[in-house]
């Protein structure tokens, strides 16, 4: 597109830019256009341009026409003489009295205003009294000058004859002429600014005093800008001054007016509410006592309450949002010093109380809550502070019990706050909605632990009795929300009898007659979100049931009933479930028959199984049957054959998931198949961590013999020997129709479940176990890594025993990894660095208990292919295998052989491979490994030092040989390193002078 040629063009073309209708269809050429304009506006004809444009009738040309005026003067005025200068500033000061005038639209007077304080700016403070010059223009219409009066009231005249809008126009040129601060205080003109803001000081505070004075009267259109001229007289201030109270003192009586003129008339209130929560929030220093006190005064007046009533009802528009702004601004910044005992502020807090309480959805219609509770906490934790005195002792000053009784009546309204809209209207919000009412929820349980900390126990009652008057009525909602509260108030309560009080909102009744909370959920349609409520309830206070049994039947009917509801409510119910059976295991035994009647219904039940939920339920009941076998009172020892005939219907289930996942495989429905089987190992897995003992039995360590008591399989070992060889079928059968990586995992922590426990259990598996599955894999076994570890964690956890069959254990298991891995030792460790790693890390886990068995040479070649491999690793250029080998090696050179008598054989192992070992170490720390791999490399090379021998040969002619780049080492530095190794003899200050020779070998360091 073409630059305009004419006037005429460029109008057409700029009215064209700004049309809302019109444009130019895409934004490359809205793009272009704004380039031909950006030209226009610099050309060298700009100024004659904007007085042209200013001419024309259509209001976005002559914006435009202002904004090249502002465009032009910001590239500066170096190429004008004193006259241009002085004519620019007089045609400028022409165009905003004709603006003026001529009814010019607010955002071109403005425009123009902005022109004349850059000029000022750009004339480098040579034009003095601007503000003077500016007010003598438009009382006279033409540019004129003016001295500095005598008395200063006459600028008060003098702005009270301008015409409304001339009276706009200096309000404006005040407000841009003080806000530009921010920019040009920053610039190496900003001390020319200062000063000539503090000249013109008296003249800018009596022609604002002017419209305060007349506030009533002057209209919005001037009392806004002169308003913003004030805060930013204020702030400058504060900014710029050593001492800002030398401008505050000519501003306060400004203030002054401003407060009175609002007790006296709230037609400004809009005005004066800006300018005070600006002074508030950012000029605080501002406000004395008694400028705090007006402020209360006008907080507490007639009209506020009434505005306040509106709130209430929800009407966030206009004057009670306003009059809120103001409330919550003074509270939020005055909170700490309205802790005290004063009525005014007690009154000012039965307001924001009232506040708390308005109508509307959180957040989404009340948009003000958000704050309100900001307040609450910060008022909370300054209470905190105040309700105890130095010495630690509660203060009990009447004024803090008034307090006291106030923040009860705070809960109720939270709780109201946090209740949930209904299901439909829910359903319309969007992701942004949900997660700010999330949030505004969470902030709510935050201040309800801040009042936790001041009430304690009186605040669960206060909750609790708000859920019992909620259940008469069947508010659900209600309901919901303070059983929500209770829930978050969970970790802060940590007495058990404040525990007691919270659990009696869903587990007692309010008096006698009444039918506790639970009871009644239990045979009414309840919505969902309360339902869901409840449960994280009962999981959230479990503790409670493992005191009182009687709270029991109810819970579970509760939590079978949720398993029929929903997907995600069967989770969450198996989930506390599993915490109930879990924390109160003994005394669940009771009822054992019914957590299997409950299990087993979820398991026939029609529809599609959760593997979670499944998991969850055979994991509580594993717990329970833990306990029944073990714990059973003298003479309800049938517990004990109950627990055992359970535990094999349990396994039943099981085995029956996995006949379905053959079967629905058999079909081809692959998914479903590997669904159904993956749910019997997790059913599984579940119950091999439940039937761990719990961490709180008691063992008695002065005793030789195990104090604690026998459970039922010591006496009938035929029958744990079935149970096991039932679980253990299933992982065999399944692993031989599946053998994915979860499958793998899920039998690897079946096995390990037993590793921890002394005593006989259906999970304690003998040693067999685990060699027979690691028999079953292979190389190509999906998550072979934790297979490898599976055999690891056994080895370890039998590292002190002398039992042949542990060391025979370890001796097959090796022998099969090997095979296994045989094919993997010819391969260079970087093609498959993972499972390199791996296997190295297996390995070291035979040092020191089994070094032995790692160093048995029955198959031929076995032993040369394992330490091969391991030195290959070493001097790989992988991070993951280096490391394993630099392990590895230093725990090998440190083994003495006094675990298993192998000395000998280790010296000889050394003695063959220390060599290549100490020349592949001294190639990596002279320059091979990174930086972050030498602490590991330095490991091996302390343990060969330590030990010394023939290391110290082998070490000198490997340094010797080291093929440094461009000789950066000389040859007496190289014997240096090999003296200090020595020397220190595997001490900690090696691993500098390594890193101090890798550095010099690397270029960057000279020794």
């Amino acid at each position: 597109m073409e630059a305009p040629t004419s006037l005429d063009d460029a109008v057409t073309l700029i009215k064209r830019f700004y049309s809302r209708s019109g444009g130019f269809g895409d934004a490359q050429t809205h793009s272009a256009v704004d380039k031909i304009l950006t030209e226009l506006k610099q050309s060298q004809h700009g100024f004659q341009l904007a007085d042209e444009l200013l001419k024309n009738n259509d209001k976005e040309v002559r914006f435009f026409g202002a904004n090249t005026f502002f465009d032009k003067l910001r590239g500066g005025l170096d190429g004008f003489g004193d006259e241009e200068r002085q004519e620019l500033r007089d045609r400028l000061l022409t165009w905003v009295v004709n603006a003026a005038d001529n009814n010019y639209d607010r955002p071109v007077l403005t425009k123009l205003c902005a022109c004349l304080v850059l000029y000022w700016y750009q004339m480098d403070g040579q034009w003095k009294d601007c503000v003077l010059h500016v007010l003598a223009s438009l009382l006279s219409g033409i540019p004129s000058v003016m001295s500095p009066p005598a008395d200063l009231n006459t600028l008060k005249q003098a702005v009270g004859a301008l015409t409304l809008r001339r009276r706009y126009a200096i309000y404006a040129f005040l407000e841009t002429f003080v806000q530009e601060v921010e920019f040009y205080s920053g610039s190496t003109k900003g001390r020319l600014y200062n000063d000539e803001i503090l000249n013109n000081l008296p003249f800018l505070a009596k022609i604002v005093e002017y419209a305060t004075d007349n506030s009533s009267t002057i209209g919005d259109e001037c009392a806004w800008p002169a308003t913003r001229a004030f805060s930013a007289l204020a702030m400058w201030a504060k900014e710029s001054l050593p001492d800002p109270e030398v401008a505050w003192d000519m501003l306060r009586p400004i203030f002054n007016s401003f407060v009175g003129a609002l007790i006296s008339s709230f037609d400004i209130l809009e005005m004066v509410t800006d300018v005070l929560c600006d002074l508030l929030a950012d000029c605080p220093a501002f406000l004395k006592p008694e400028h705090h006190a007006i402020i209360v005064a006008v907080l507490l007046t007639d009209q506020v309450d009434e505005w306040l009533r509106e709130l209430e009802r929800g009407d966030f528009d206009g004057e009670p949002s306003i009059i809120a702004k103001l409330l919550l601004t003074y509270c939020t910044v005055r909170v700490e010093s309205l802790a005290n005992d004063q009525p005014q502020h007690r009154e000012l807090f039965e307001r924001l109380l009232r506040i708390t309480k308005c109508k509307g959805t959180s957040v989404l219609e009340d948009d003000i809550i958000s704050q309100v509770i900001e307040v609450w906490s910060t008022l909370c934790e300054n209470l905190e502070m105040v309700h105890f005195n130095s010495d630690g002792a509660l203060n009990t000053q009447h004024w803090l019990q008034w307090y006291d009784g106030m923040l009860p009546r705070l809960s109720n309204a939270l709780i109201e706050k946090a209740r949930l809209p209904d299901t439909a209207r829910m359903k319309r919000w969007s992701e942004d909605d949900k997660s700010r009412f999330t949030e505004h929820r969470s902030d709510i349980s935050n201040l309800m632990n801040n009042l936790y900390e001041l009430l304690g126990h009186a605040l669960v009652d206060h909750i609790v009795s708000f859920a019992w008057a909620s259940k008469v009525g069947r508010d659900w909602d209600r309901v919901e929300a303070a059983l929500n509260c209770l829930v978050n108030l969970a970790e802060s309560i940590d007495e058990p009898e404040n525990e007691d009080k919270a659990a009696a909102a869903l587990l007692s009744a309010s008096s006698p007659g009444e039918v506790p909370l639970l009871h009644l959920l239990n045979n009414e349609d309840v919505p969902l979100l309360t339902m869901r409520k409840t449960v994280t309830f009962i999981d959230a206070y479990s503790s409670v049931f493992s005191r009182h049994d009687s709270y029991l039947p109810d819970a579970l009917n509760f939590l079978s009933r949720c398993l029929q509801v929903s997907t995600s409510l069967a989770t969450l119910a198996a989930k506390a479930i599993s915490t109930l059976c879990m924390i109160g295991r003994i005394r669940m035994t009771s009822i054992l028959q019914n957590l299997f009647t409950l299990y087993e219904s979820y398991t026939i039940s029609p529809g599609r199984r959760e593997t979670t939920v499944q998991e969850r339920l055979a994991g509580a009941l594993s717990a329970v049957i833990q306990a029944s076998a073990v714990s059973a009172p003298s003479g309800e020892e049938w517990r004990r054959s109950d627990a055992n005939a359970i535990l094999s219907h349990l396994l039943t289930t099981i085995e029956n998931d996995l006949k379905s996942a053959f079967s629905l495989l058999d079909q081809g429905a692959v998914e479903l198949a590997r669904e159904a089987n993956l749910r019997a190992l997790s059913c599984l897995r579940s119950m091999g961590k439940a039937f761990r003992e719990p961490d709180e039995t008691v063992i008695d360590l002065e005793n030789d013999q195990d104090s604690r008591p026998a459970n039922i399989w010591t006496s009938i070992p035929e029958t744990i020997h079935s149970l096991q060889q039932r679980i253990l079928g299933i992982c065999s059968q399944s692993l031989i129709r599946f053998d994915g990586a979860e499958e793998i995992e899920a039998v690897c922590q079946i096995l390990r479940a037993g590793y921890t426990e002394s005593q006989i259990g259906p999970f304690v598996f003998p040693l067999a176990a685990t060699e027979s599955f690691v028999k079953q894999c292979s190389l190509s076994t999906s998550r072979i890594g934790i297979v490898l570890e599976t055999v690891s964690v056994l080895l370890n956890k039998h590292k002190s025993s002398i039992e042949p069959e542990v060391r025979t254990l370890a001796l097959r298991c090796l022998k099969h990894i090997r095979s296994m891995i045989r094919p993997f030792f010819h391969v260079n460790p970087s093609e498959d660095p993972e499972v390199a790693s791996i296997v190295i890390d297996f390995l070291q886990v035979y040092i020191p208990r089994y070094t032995d068995c790692l160093l048995n040479d029955d198959e031929p070649g076995e032993l040369r292919h394992t330490f091969d491999f391991v030195i290959a690793c070493l001097g790989s250029h992988e991070i993951m295998p280096k490391r394993s080998a630099a392990t590895f090696w230093a725990a090998f050179i440190r083994d003495q052989g006094q675990y298993t008598n192998s000395g000998g054989a280790i010296e000889a192992c050394l003695t063959e491979y220390g060599p290549s070992l100490v020349e592949i170490l001294v190639a990596q720390i002279g320059g091979e490994a990174s930086r972050s791999e030498l602490d590991d490399l330095c490991e091996p090379l302390k343990a060969l030092a330590f030990r010394g021998g023939p290391f110290q040969a082998q070490l000198r002619q490997a340094v010797a040989s080291l093929p440094v780049p461009a000789n950066r080492v000389s040859a007496s530095a190289k014997n240096v390193l090999s003296e200090q190794v020595m020397r220190l003899r595997g001490g900690q200050k090696t691993n500098k002078i390594v890193k101090d020779f890798w550095a010099a070998c690397r270029g960057t360091f000279i020794l």
